[in-house]
């Protein structure tokens, strides 16, 4: 007897990648804005998740649920990963999307006793980690040199020219930001400040955007040439094809749901990667807000044997009062004929043509030397 095919659309494998809650002041803060009356103030310190944080890491775990749980099930080990960049809020995140995700009753054997489910959320630390922070680890050389170069070039000259975005900011924290790492420092304290409620008498969303969007503008610097689009992603675009393929060679026998937890630089490298823009409710373009999640989903294609690859993203972020409201929207991929739906090959296709064109990242950044 003929075994029997899987419908059309039906799941195989789900991926993810979550960018980290709202977190608090790094701890260098309060020398790059000694003037923020907001500083001590938190419910976390030293960039540790925050209380609207851990509320935009829950909902991360919810809407997944509300997308995916009837497909998921209870927790299980075997079939289910999840992977976190090595920092605190990212490693916090992770847990409480998952406490989330998976409730309790839904642990092993179904949780018939109400325990909490305990997922094991796994890292490596930052400086070895291709896969989630390249730009920390084996490629952090090149990445800097080539940002260096490009702000000599180019960067210094935009950062003159937005003198009025960023005096406000100046003016805000008593402090004149003479490099753009502080600067963006002092815009992502304001930024959280405003997201925990404290109400920053003088300093409006207007100016908070142009700031924004002036570190936004220095930030994708680092991503002008083909190159970088394709080091800054790590490991990460092979390692979705390699677990694509592993899925469908071992369906049913394999993990079905990989989740990973990291910086904003992932969502960033990700989209610089294959091709695509973000545009998110009040940010500039190209930013993307905490909670930001992208999910990509493999699944059964129309014919026998073919299988399709869709990516779905979403925000917490979009002026309505509830988090979890916030709509989902596909994300249109260059190189797939049907926009929104990529064929498993056009989407393999994608990432071994950039690594073609441009040589690997191990290449690029002399990792390949060192081994």
């Amino acid at each position: 007897m003929a075994p029997m095919l899987a419908a059309p659309g039906a799941l195989v494998l789900l991926q993810q990648l979550s960018r980290h809650g709202a977190r608090s002041p790094k701890s260098k803060y309060p020398s790059e804005c000694p003037n923020d009356p907001f500083t001590n103030q938190w419910d976390s310190w030293n960039a540790g998740l925050s209380g609207p944080g851990h509320l935009e890491a829950a909902a991360v775990g919810s809407v997944t649920r509300q997308m995916y749980g009837a497909w998921l099930g209870p927790y299980n080990g075997s079939q289910m990963l999840v992977r976190s960049g090595d920092s605190d809020r990212v490693l916090q995140s992770a847990q409480v999307a998952m406490s989330t995700l998976l409730p309790p009753g839904t642990g092993p054997e179904g949780g018939l006793d109400g325990r909490p489910t305990i997922v094991p959320i796994h890292t490596v630390p930052e400086e070895e980690d291709s896969l989630l922070a390249i730009d920390k680890g084996g490629c952090h050389a090149r990445s800097k040199a080539d940002c260096k170069r490009w702000w000599e070039a180019t960067g210094a000259g935009i950062w003159e020219a937005g003198h009025a975005a960023v005096a406000p900011v100046t003016a805000f924290c008593g402090v004149e930001a003479t490099k753009a790492k502080v600067f963006k420092d002092q815009v992502d304290g304001i930024g959280f400040d405003i997201a925990a409620g404290f109400a920053l008498n003088g300093f409006g969303a207007d100016q908070l955007l142009a700031a924004q969007n002036l570190t936004m503008v220095l930030q994708r610097g680092c991503f002008t040439h083909d190159e970088a689009r394709t080091y800054m992603a790590g490991d990460f675009p092979v390692t979705l094809v390699a677990n694509m393929e592993k899925a469908i060679e071992a369906e049913g026998s394999d993990q079905k749901y990989i989740a990973y937890f990291s910086h904003r630089q992932a969502l960033y490298s990700l989209a610089e990667f294959f091709g695509w823009d973000w545009t998110q409710y009040g940010i500039p373009e190209g930013m993307v807000q905490t909670g930001t999640t992208v999910w990509l989903e493999l699944r059964h294609g129309e014919e026998a044997g073919q299988y399709d690859v869709a990516l779905l993203q979403w925000s917490p972020h979009c002026g309505l009062s509830s988090l979890e409201a916030c709509p989902v929207d596909p994300i249109t991929l260059p190189g797939c004929a049907r926009g929104t739906t990529c064929s498993f090959d056009e989407f393999r296709a994608i990432v071994s043509q950039r690594v073609a064109r441009t040589g690997s990242w191990e290449k690029l950044c002399g990792a390949e030397l060192m081994v």
